[in-house]
C-alpha cells in the first residue's frame, strides 16, 4: 500500500493548537498583571498628591479667607485644581461666597471635604469649607494607554518561546514518530527496520526505545510460538496426568470397596442385631466417604485437614444417641494427612466412638471428647476420651467378641501407628500417627 507523505503529523497539529491556546492564556495573564501593577502605581501617586493638600494649602487658604485676600485665594484654588486627578474644587465661606475651579460631570467621583478654621485669640473661628472632587484611575484608560506596548512585548516574548518549542518538538519528536509509523506500516516481511535520524543528544531516547521495541517484534513472535508449543506439551502432559489420576481413583475405589468387604465379612460373624450391624456399617462407609468429601472441598487430591475432617465426622455421628454428647475439643492443633492414611484413621476414630457409645454408658448418658494433641517424637496424636464406666482390665478390650477394637488394632498396624489406653474416670485412648 502506498503511504502518503506526512508534512505535519497529528501530534504536531495538536501541539500547535495547544501552544496557541496556552499562548493566549499566558498573554491574557501577563497583560492583566501589568495593567494591575500600573493601576496600583497610579492610585498610589494620586493618594500621595491628595495627601499633600492639607499640608501645603490649608493654612494658606485659611489665612487668605481671614485677610480677604481674594487673589491669593484664587491662586491657591487653581494650584489645587492643577494637581493630577483633581476634577473640581470649591471653597464656600460662611458668608456664602463661593470660589471654584474645574467641572464635575458624570459619575464615579470621590470627594474630600476640609473644614477651614482660623485660630484667633485662642479660639478657632470657622471660615468655611473646601470640597475637593477627584477621579480614581480607570482600568480602561490604562488598557487603552498601555495596550499596544504591553501586548506587543508579551506577544513577542511568548510567540518566540512557543515557536522555538514548536519547531523542536515537530522536528525531533512528532515528525520522527510519523516517519517511523510510515515505515512500520510498509513492513510486511517482519525484517529488521533501519531508521536513522538526527538527534541533539547521543543518549537513547523514547523514540529509540520505540524503534528498538519494533525490532524485537519478530523475537516476540518466535517466543510466542515457542510458548504455544510448550503449552501444547503441558496440555498433553496434563491429559496424561489426568489419565493417571483416573487410574489412581479407580485403584482407591477398589481399595475402599475391599475395605468395606472386609468389614462386612467381620460384621457377619458378630451376634449383633441386623439393625445394629447395618448402622455400624453405615457409619464406617460414611467415615470413608467423608474423606473424599474433604478432598473435593479443599481442591487438594492428596492431603486433607484432620481437624476439619473430625469436625464433619463428629457432626455425622451426633445422632447416635440423644443422651450422649460427642464433641470436638479445639486445641488450636491440626495436621495434614494423605488419603491412604486418612481413611484408616477415620475408621479408627469412628470405631472408638462407636465402642464408647455402645459400652461406656449403661444409663445412656455421657460425653465423648475428641482432641488433637501436641506433636511428640515425630507423631501427631489424637485422643478419644469418654466419661463412661471404663474397663477394669485393658485386656477386656481385646477379647474375641470385641470386633470394633480388633478393627482398630488392624488399622493402626496398617498406618504404622501406635495406641495408648488409659482407664481412669472413663476410657481415654490416644492414637499416634507418624508424620
Amino acid at each position: 500500500m502506498k503511504q502518503k507523505k506526512i508534512i505535519y503529523s497529528i501530534i504536531t497539529k495538536q501541539l500547535l493548537l495547544s501552544l496557541i491556546m496556552a499562548a493566549l492564556i499566558i498573554i491574557f495573564i501577563m497583560v492583566t498583571i501589568e495593567v494591575q501593577l500600573e493601576y496600583e502605581q497610579k492610585l498610589g501617586e494620586l493618594n500621595e498628591r491628595l495627601d499633600r493638600i492639607p499640608i501645603a494649602f490649608l493654612d494658606i487658604i485659611t489665612q487668605s479667607l481671614w485677610d480677604f485676600d481674594d487673589k491669593q485665594l484664587e491662586n491657591s484654588v487653581q494650584s489645587i485644581y492643577n494637581i493630577g486627578g483633581v476634577s473640581f474644587i470649591s471653597i464656600t465661606s460662611t458668608e456664602g461666597n463661593v470660589i471654584s475651579a474645574g467641572l464635575v460631570e458624570g459619575d464615579g467621583f470621590k470627594n474630600l471635604s476640609y473644614d477651614l478654621y482660623y485660630s484667633y485669640n485662642g479660639k478657632d473661628v470657622r471660615l468655611g469649607v473646601m470640597n475637593v472632587y477627584y477621579v480614581l484611575p480607570q482600568i480602561s484608560d490604562i488598557i487603552v494607554e498601555m495596550l499596544s506596548e504591553i501586548f506587543l512585548r508579551v506577544v513577542f516574548i511568548v510567540s518566540l518561546i512557543f515557536l522555538i518549542l514548536f519547531i523542536l518538538v515537530n522536528y525531533f519528536i512528532a515528525k520522527p514518530i510519523s516517519n517511523l509509523a510510515t515505515i512500520i506500516q510498509a513492513k510486511s516481511d517482519y525484517s529488521t527496520v533501519i531508521f536513522p535520524r538526527r538527534k541533539i543528544f547521543k543518549e537513547c531516547d523514547e523514540i529509540d526505545v520505540l524503534f528498538t521495541s519494533f525490532n524485537y517484534i519478530l523475537d516476540n513472535i518466535r517466543l510466542e510460538i515457542d510458548d504455544r508449543k510448550k503449552n501444547e506439551k503441558k496440555l498433553v502432559e496434563s491429559v496424561n496426568e489426568k489419565n493417571i489420576l483416573i487410574s489412581e481413583v479407580h485403584h482407591r475405589v477398589k481399595n475402599n470397596l475391599q475395605i468395606i468387604l472386609s468389614l462386612l465379612n467381620l460384621q457377619k460373624n458378630e451376634s449383633d442385631s441386623i439393625e445394629d450391624a447395618l448402622n455400624s456399617t453405615i457409619n464406617r462407609i460414611r467415615a470413608m466417604s467423608e474423606v473424599h468429601e474433604q478432598l473435593y472441598n479443599s481442591n487438594d487430591f492428596s492431603n486433607i485437614s484432620m481437624y476439619s475432617y473430625l469436625i464433619s465426622l463428629i457432626g455425622n455421628m451426633s445422632d447416635l444417641s440423644s443422651g450422649i454428647n460427642i464433641k470436638m475439643v479445639s486445641s488450636g492443633k491440626d495436621f495434614q494427612v494423605v488419603l491412604d492414611t486418612a481413611i484408616p484413621l477415620g475408621l479408627i476414630i469412628n470405631e472408638l466412638i462407636l465402642n464408647s457409645v455402645k459400652y461406656a454408658f449403661p444409663e445412656g448418658v455421657g460425653a465423648i471428647e475428641i482432641e488433637i494433641l501436641e506433636k511428640i517424637e515425630g507423631y501427631f496424636q489424637i485422643r478419644v476420651k469418654d466419661n463412661g464406666v471404663g474397663v477394669k482390665n485393658i485386656d477386656e478390650l481385646r477379647r474375641p467378641s470385641s470386633l470394633g477394637f480388633h478393627i482398630v488394632e488392624s488399622l493402626i498396624e496398617q498406618i504404622d501407628g501406635k495406641i495408648d489406653i488409659i482407664s481412669d474416670n472413663g476410657l481415654s485412648i490416644i492414637i499416634s500417627v507418624p508424620l
